[in-house]
């Protein structure tokens, strides 16, 4: 028990870079989409709903997902540092960081 720190050294760097990623591309969408749905009618403001349906948010999401991937292959040190952190940088010591890419996989 709590020993993920150590022992899933993608969770330590990739989940969150992940995470963090996503989270900043939709709240950057969302944001957008708050600006575009809003209207000023006399001196108060409306905001129409936002389309969140599984059918509106699956494209976006997807680019938001080729966006993150990308990012990943550009940054491959993400990866390295989950193992730096959890202690087991040895199992990768030998790894090329500088030509090393994602989209190789």
């Amino acid at each position: 028990a709590c020993c993920t720190d150590r022992l899933q050294p993608l969770d330590v760097s990739v989940n969150k870079s992940v995470k963090d990623c996503l989270k900043n591309e939709f709240r950057l969408w969302y944001s957008e989409q708050v600006m575009e749905c809003a209207e000023v009618e006399g001196e108060e403001l409306k905001i129409q709903p936002i389309n969140l349906t599984a059918a509106n948010i699956k494209t976006i999401g997807a680019r938001w997902i080729v966006k993150t991937f990308e990012h990943l292959s550009e940054n491959p040190s993400i990866i390295i540092n989950g193992f730096d952190h959890s202690g087991i940088i040895d199992a990768v010591k030998d790894v090329d960081v500088d030509s090393w890419k994602l989209n190789n996989v």
